[in-house]
């Protein structure tokens, strides 16, 4: 899922600006805060961490952000590609027809992210969590890639609002088995700031605060 985040973060670019001669972004600071007005949700980043932003030139999506403990060297899609270095996401997307299984949508909200996560983790092992995600129930991936690394996800179902239907929330950490204590810890802290917020095309509810006033996508 990290990897599927960072090709939606870098996007894909016109062929006309793949050909042209372009300088190579720089890692730079991550802000720290990050809000979507259009999935409704919002997360605190922690301090120390880089991020790469989104080319201007590239056609981008709003699904989430990545950020890395060791800044890469550069944010060329060719670099982050490769030997990732140790990095967090958060993702998030409506379901899609392959997602939904037969009876998926009057399946409780536990039981759907076990579904989901079992989905997205392959040979992975799955299994309830007792963190929960934005206040849902979660559960929880963990394996070693093909690299050796160890890749750990949350996954849980929410609605970004009323008659929106349901969406998939998943955070992820991949790091090396030699980092993986202290960048677990890191993770934790950012799984446990996500939360919902309400869409400015929303209706009221006093219980999300307004996306915009939590920060921005970026």
């Amino acid at each position: 899922m990290l990897g599927l985040a960072l090709s939606l973060m870098l996007g894909f670019a016109d062929p006309a600006w793949e050909e042209a001669p372009r300088a190579v972004p720089k890692p730079s600071p991550a802000p720290a805060r990050f809000a979507s007005d259009e999935y409704g949700v919002a997360a605190v980043i922690p301090p120390g961490l880089v991020r790469c932003a989104r080319p201007k030139e590239a056609v981008t999506s709003d699904h989430g952000f990545v950020v890395f403990m060791v800044a890469p060297k550069d944010c060329a899609y060719e670099t982050l590609s490769g030997a990732l270095p140790p990095a967090m996401a958060v993702f998030y997307g409506y379901s899609t027809p392959e997602d939904v299984e037969p009876g998926f949508d009057r399946l409780d909200d536990a039981t759907a992210a076990l579904h989901m996560a079992q989905r997205y983790c392959g040979k992975g092992k799955v299994a309830p969590s007792a963190l929960r995600l934005a206040g849902r129930p979660t559960a929880q991936c963990r394996k070693l890639t093909g690299q050796g690394r160890v890749s750990l996800e949350l996954t849980a179902r929410y609605s970004p609002g009323p008659g929106r239907g349901s969406a998939a929330l998943t955070a992820s950490l991949e790091t090396t088995p030699e980092r993986e204590a202290a960048d677990r810890r890191l993770f934790l802290r950012l799984a446990r700031s996500v939360r919902l917020c309400r869409p400015s095309d929303a209706p009221p509810n006093g219980s999300k605060l307004d996306c915009r006033s939590l920060g921005r996508p970026w």
